[in-house]
């Protein structure tokens, strides 16, 4: 497995033209993934938060050299002085290992070391990760509970 980052480390800054080549491929992975996320995101905003930097956006291949999926990451720094990497995005090819992911973290491992981060952090809508994690040394941190709060129409309970 080979994870590519399309991120200029030395200039701290998103390798554009990488990003521009990128995009037609992970197009259908962006789609299913943005179907399943909760809250504000478009491909629009996807891609806007990937060319200003707020998202990492990393290609991962398998050992063939297939492409395999993406994940996007995140430098999050927390009220209580921890810094994460977040993993937003995760994609795998419906013709993939789900575990060829598994090897991936450890490269994001190494850079979000280089970057000042204490841990890295997963957050998902979807249950079954923690089969996989778990036996890596992951741990659940926090269980979250949301309550919509939209007005409904009158009358409604």
């Amino acid at each position: 497995m080979k994870l590519v980052m399309l991120w200029d480390v030395d200039n701290k800054r998103p390798n554009m033209a990488a990003i521009l080549n990128a995009l037609p491929i992970i197009w259908e992975g962006v789609e299913k993934v943005l179907h399943h996320s909760d809250g504000d995101m478009s491909y629009d905003k996807f891609v806007n938060d990937v060319f200003r930097g707020g998202l990492i956006l990393w290609l991962v291949f398998d050992k063939t050299g297939k492409y395999a999926g993406f994940i996007t990451t995140r430098i999050d720094d927390n009220l209580n002085a921890n810094r994460y990497c977040s993993l937003i995005h995760l994609y795998i090819h419906k013709d993939q290992d789900r575990d060829t992911f598994l090897d991936g973290f450890e490269e994001i491992k190494k850079f979000a070391k280089a970057t000042g981060c204490h841990a890295l952090r997963l957050w998902t809508t979807r249950n079954g990760w923690e089969k996989r994690l778990i036996p890596l040394g992951w741990k659940q941190s926090y269980v979250e509970y949301d309550l919509d709060i939209k007005d409904k129409k009158e009358g409604s309970v």
